[in-house]
């Protein structure tokens, strides 16, 4: 896709707010998920798009622990239900 777009350019930034604070400055766009743009939307600071030439992106979330306890399984058989029934929509 980014073909289309000769003379982009990319920067890795891993802050979300100072992402935010780039795209509602006019520095370019970003890919976010839609929670974390939620209150900016609503207030029309920032506005989202829903790109389907992009459904094939997937990001992978990791959980990570030193122990595991009888509420971290319950808290990831939940994750599991979750997005179990995201993946069907």
């Amino acid at each position: 896709m980014l073909q289309q777009f000769p003379s982009y350019k990319s920067m890795n930034i891993n802050q979300t707010e100072v992402i935010k604070n780039f795209v509602k400055q006019g520095l370019g766009i970003a890919f976010l998920p839609k929670s974390v743009i939620e209150a900016e939307s609503h207030q029309q600071l920032l506005h989202s798009y829903s790109l389907k030439e992009c459904s094939h992106i997937v990001s992978s979330t990791y959980f990570l622990t030193k122990y595991v306890s009888v509420d971290i399984e319950e808290f990831l058989a939940v994750c599991h239900l979750i997005y179990k029934d995201a993946s069907k929509n």
